[in-house]
């Protein structure tokens, strides 16, 4: 148990020893004047030399720094760095070192103005020299205000094409810490990498959102895409159509026992009917879910008008065949107690659930149903008496619904995208910061 344990401790030190931690104190104050966090990666490519060679921080050996320093009679911070560098041997000894340049301007409360890593031999990487910084690739890393900087991966280029990368790091200058650890309130400005990340953020969400409203869309349009059934007149034109969502709920007794079967239509194969002055009908074969091979259904629907101004549905039942649970053949007839469709004055009828009684307990039922008798004539739609107290249509309030939904996505996402452009503070003078 104790050799686990300090093989966890192991690990854990070796994870944390990748992440440097630097800061440089005031001797005159004692308070901190830079920190300097991250994981450092050198990119070398030396004098003279193709090759490329990569290094990290092993172990520190000194830190140093002036909070006073006066370069090029300007106020300036520095930080030295004195470490060990990955595939170090005891005969390639030599410490590397850094050394990293801040100054001060009215616009910025820090910006690293220059930096200087000397290298030397190591196991892997056979050449030395001086790398100085680029000027044309300082990087971005300065700060305003009381701010620090922040990034997820800070480049400082070095003459010849290498590069010094910091992850994740935050970074503070010309400040006056009373400790060595950035304080828990402290405000970073953010990297131009990263705020252009940030950016993408609220496009990405607003897109997402966006998305997920069409989907709701079509998904609602397929859930109306509702089977038709009409019938035509000798002249070819249309008297009647029945148009809804059909499902059937049936109590069908075999060998003795009874049970309860849900069933929807599944295809349509065959309308028929004929138009009359005083009796339409309608006859449709279809295929039911979980149907068994070429079995089918048949429902039929007669209307009749007794007088010349009203249609009421007069008769109606359903043929059912055996499907893969449904073990025997059944004819449901019209329960007589009850029928709720009936019209007048030349009107067409509608509702939104509609449901049809049959003998045993069993039912038709019809979703959003909608029954055109007088086809010749305007459309006038009399309503089911549930749906007498509605002054909006189902399709109207999910249209409605949509509409707010997008209005709000393209709301927030220009609410993110504004906040994050205010908070970051990072415009379009950056490639003129070098």
């Amino acid at each position: 148990m104790m050799s686990k344990l300090v093989v966890l401790l192991a690990v854990l030190a070796a994870v944390n020893a990748s992440a440097s931690h630097f800061y440089v104190s005031n001797n005159n104050t004692g308070s901190t004047c830079v920190i300097f966090d991250g994981e450092f990666k050198f990119n070398l490519v030396f004098p003279n030399s193709t090759e490329k060679y990569t290094a990290v921080i092993n172990e520190t050996l000194e830190v140093d720094g002036d909070c006073n320093a006066v370069i090029e009679s300007q106020a300036a911070q520095t930080l030295t760095v004195n470490f060990n560098p990955d595939q170090q041997s005891s005969i390639h000894s030599k410490d590397w070192q850094l050394e990293i340049v801040f100054g001060s301007t009215t616009n910025e409360a820090f910006k690293i103005k220059d930096f200087t890593l000397k290298s030397q031999i190591t196991d892997t990487i056979p050449l030395f020299a001086t790398f100085k910084a680029d000027p044309k690739s300082l990087g971005d890393v300065f700060a305003t205000g009381n701010s620090g900087y922040k990034c997820s991966v800070a480049t400082l280029g070095l003459v010849g094409g290498g590069s010094i990368e910091v992850s994740g790091a935050n970074v503070i200058a010309f400040a006056s810490l009373n400790g060595t650890e950035f304080p828990a309130q402290q405000t970073y400005d953010v990297c131009f990498l990263d705020s252009r990340t940030s950016d993408v953020v609220p496009i990405v969400v607003g897109a997402c959102l966006a998305g997920l409203v069409v989907v709701v869309l079509v998904a609602y349009l397929i859930g109306r895409a509702r089977a038709k059934r009409q019938v035509q007149d000798e002249k070819g034109d249309t008297c009647l159509i029945m148009d809804g969502d059909f499902k059937f709920y049936l109590q069908i007794t075999h060998m003795n026992e009874t049970k309860e079967y849900n069933v929807s239509m599944q295809e349509i194969k065959y309308v028929s009917g004929k138009c009359g002055e005083d009796l339409n009908y309608l006859s449709v074969e279809f295929e039911p879910t979980d149907h068994q091979n070429d079995s089918s259904w048949k429902v039929w629907f007669y209307f009749d008008k007794p007088d010349n101004e009203t249609y009421s549905l007069a008769n109606y039942s359903l043929s059912v065949t055996p499907t893969n649970t449904i073990p025997t053949s059944v004819v449901f007839q019209q329960n007589k107690t009850h029928n709720e469709i009936f019209t007048s004055e030349n009107h067409d009828f509608k509702c939104s659930t509609v449901n049809l009684e049959l003998e045993g307990n069993s039912r038709i039922e019809i979703k959003n149903a909608k029954i055109i008798l007088n086809a010749h004539s305007k459309q006038e739609f009399d309503v089911c008496s549930r749906d007498v107290y509605r002054h909006s249509s189902t399709e109207k309030i999910v249209i409605i619904v949509v509409v707010i939904v997008a209005l709000i996505v393209l709301f927030f996402a220009g609410l993110a995208s504004v906040y994050h452009h205010v908070k970051l503070r990072r415009q379009a003078a950056y490639p003129a910061i070098n």
